[in-house]
């Protein structure tokens, strides 16, 4: 029968120095305890909500799909104040709901028609910018559904 070497929760450290080391024969269990909340680890209690600067401006290219829309919400609610979009197509009728929630929420939304390709369009996305830009976030996405193979 195999052996079995059983370490608390709060060692975990120590069961994974145990299986290094290459020595042992059989099984290494953790054992937690019934309230899992008791676990601290101390990378949870290092953890800092990241934070954007409100000052700057993030580029989303291709960023009104679903994802860019997501990632969109979840800068604003994370400090950005300033979004700029570079989609092909920036001023359609149904971003435009969009772009007021953004703008309700506290954003200044510049949306430009063009694509990542065009260089004249990058420069005037940039140029439009309320503010300079911070960083970039390239969300041009797209998806093919292929018919499937023959058996």
């Amino acid at each position: 029968m195999p052996e079995i070497a059983t370490f608390d929760a709060l060692k975990a450290e120590a069961a994974f120095r145990f299986l290094q080391d290459g020595r042992h024969i059989g099984k290494v269990v953790i054992s937690l305890p019934r309230e899992l909340d008791t676990i601290y680890s101390p990378a949870h209690l290092s953890c800092r909500t990241l934070q954007f600067e409100p000052a700057g401006s993030y580029l989303l290219i291709g960023g009104l799909g679903g994802l860019g829309r997501v990632t969109a919400t979840w800068l604003v609610e994370r400090g950005a104040r300033s979004l700029t979009f570079l989609s092909r197509r920036a001023q359609s009728e149904e971003n435009a709901g969009f772009i007021g929630e953004l703008e309700a929420m506290g954003c200044k939304v510049v949306a430009v028609s063009g694509a990542a390709e065009n260089l004249e369009d990058v420069e005037r996305a940039i140029k439009e910018s309320h503010a300079p830009i911070k960083g970039v976030f390239h969300m041009v996405m797209a998806l093919e559904v292929s018919p499937p193979s023959p058996p």
